[in-house]
């Protein structure tokens, strides 16, 4: 994964997972249930690099999910140590 990109299938217009505009809704479903049809592995590898990288994850869907529940699911994750195990 380059990481400019939400999806990596080419038969897939990439305009979809920026959901703005009068058929934001519908982009969005649309994006949703794409992410959701890709292999769980897939999904996290995806959801790791948003979470990673919220400015360049920007307003587009990532895993399946939008950036405010992206947002959301960083703040329910466990915050990890940077601190060495002795």
């Amino acid at each position: 994964m380059r990481g400019d990109e939400p999806c990596r299938r080419r038969d897939v217009n990439p305009d979809v997972f920026w959901p703005k505009g009068a058929d934001a809704l519908a982009r969005t479903a649309t994006a949703k249930r794409l992410c959701w049809a890709c292999r769980p592995t897939t999904r996290a590898e995806c959801l790791r690099w948003a979470l990673a990288n919220p400015v360049l994850a920007g307003e587009a869907i990532w895993a399946g999910l939008t950036e405010p529940e992206r947002r959301a699911e960083a703040s329910a994750a466990p915050a990890t140590s940077t601190a060495p195990t002795i």
